[in-house]
């Protein structure tokens, strides 16, 4: 398969939390929609980030925080 873009790999469809949501609401809304990551947005709907299940995991579980890259 060949794409021109990389508009043409990507899926439209996604699920976002504001960024003062609870952890609780954002696992809620991840298991809701069987999302793989939540992307954070400020009032505006501007991304603010992204956090993969798996991070959210070691948060809740572990009480691990990512490291910024």
């Amino acid at each position: 398969m060949s794409h021109d873009q990389i508009r043409d790999c990507m899926s439209p469809d996604y699920v976002s939390v504001s960024e003062y949501a609870s952890i609780a609401a954002g696992q809620a809304k991840m298991l809701e929609h069987f999302a793989p990551e939540l992307f954070i947005v400020n009032e505006s709907d501007e991304l603010l980030g992204v956090v993969p299940d798996y991070d959210l995991l070691k948060c809740v579980w572990l009480g691990v925080k990512p490291v910024s890259y």
